[in-house]
C-alpha cells in the first residue's frame, strides 16, 4: 500500500483515541498502529526476521516495494524488523548469519527498487582472490570472483532462497587504468567502497543504511573469520591511472585499503530479495 494511506490510517486511529493536538507520545503512536482496522490494506507483522522463512521475507520485500519510499527508519513500524537484524543461513553445511543492510536501496534489473538488501554478517569460511594473477583488467565484471567464486557459492545457498534472489544493477570503476564507471547485473555481489563507506570520490552506488546510520565508522565495517578480524574484499578495482594490479578491501581495523588481485581476502557477499 502507499505510505500516505498508511499514515492516514494511523492519524485516524490517533484521532479515535482522543489525542488530536500537541505532541503524540511514542506509546500512543505504536498503539495507534495496532488500532488500525485490518482491512487487507495494511499487512500484518510477519514473524521475526530471524525465524521468518525465505518466502515470508520475499513477501515482506514485495510489500516494501509497494510502499514506494519506505525508509530504513520506518521499517520497524511497517514490519517489526530493523536494519541490522540477522537471520541464520546454512551454506554448504556451514552455519552463518545474514543481516539487513538496506531498504529500498538497490535498483532491480526489472525496474524499481529491491525491497531488502542482505549481506553475510561475518566472512565466508574460505578466503578467495579476485583473480588468479595480480591484475584488475576486466574489472569486477570479468573477475574470477564474479564469474567463478560467487556462482559456486550461490549454488550452495538454500534451495528455497535461490529463486527468490532478485538481480540488481551495480556501478563499479572499470579497472585497467580507467576511472570510468561501468554497470553490471548481479544476483550475488560484493560491496563497493561507496556502499560500505561514503568516504570515496567515486560514484559506485550509495552507502547502505546499516553502515551509514546503524553501525557507522570503521568499527562497523570490521568482519571476522572464525572469530578473528580479517581483511575482506570489495568489488572495485583500485582507482588508479598508473596501477592495474589491485582491488579495494576493508582492513582488519575497518578502514578502506587495497590489495593485489591475486591475494586472498575474506568474502562477505550481498544479495537482494
Amino acid at each position: 500500500m502507499q505510505l500516505t494511506s498508511l499514515f492516514t490510517d494511523i492519524a485516524e486511529a490517533i484521532r479515535q483515541r482522543g489525542n488530536t493536538t500537541g505532541k503524540i507520545q511514542g506509546t500512543l503512536f505504536a498503539q495507534a498502529i495496532l488500532d488500525i482496522p485490518d482491512t487487507g490494506g495494511v499487512p500484518p507483522f510477519p514473524p521475526p526476521f530471524a525465524t521468518a522463512t525465505w518466502a515470508q521475507i520475499a513477501d515482506v520485500s514485495q510489500n516494501i516495494i509497494k510502499s514506494k519510499g519506505l525508509t530504513w527508519g520506518a521499517l520497524p513500524f511497517f514490519t517489526g524488523w530493523s536494519v541490522g537484524d540477522t537471520k541464520p543461513i546454512n551454506i554448504g553445511g556451514t552455519n552463518y548469519n545474514v543481516q539487513i543492510i538496506g531498504v529500498n536501496h538497490d535498483d532491480l534489473v526489472s525496474g524499481g527498487k529491491a525491497g531488502l538488501t542482505l549481506q553475510l554478517q561475518e566472512l565466508y569460511t574460505t578466503m578467495y582472490p579476485m583473480n588468479a594473477t595480480s591484475t584488475n583488467v576486466g574489472g569486477w565484471g570479468g573477475s574470477a570472483m564474479r564469474t567463478s567464486t560467487i556462482p559456486a557459492i550461490k549454488s550452495l545457498l538454500p534451495l528455497d532462497l535461490q529463486p527468490l534472489i532478485r538481480p540488481v544493477t551495480k556501478q563499479t570503476i572499470a579497472g585497467n587504468l580507467s576511472l570510468s564507471i561501468v554497470t553490471s547485473q548481479d544476483d550475488l555481489f560484493l560491496l563497493s567502497p561507496m556502499e560500505a563507506s561514503s568516504n570515496t570520490a567515486y560514484s559506485e552506488g550509495e552507502e547502505y543504511s546499516y553502515y551509514k546510520f546503524v553501525n557507522p565508522g570503521n568499527t562497523g565495517r570490521i568482519k571476522n573469520l572464525t572469530g578473528n578480524p580479517t581483511t575482506w574484499g570489495l568489488r572495485s578495482p583500485q582507482p588508479s591511472t598508473t596501477v592495474a594490479t589491485n582491488f579495494m578491501t576493508i582492513t582488519t581495523a575497518g578502514a578502506s585499503s587495497n590489495s593485489a588481485a591475486n591475494n586472498t581476502r575474506g568474502v562477505s557477499f550481498a544479495f537482494c530479495i
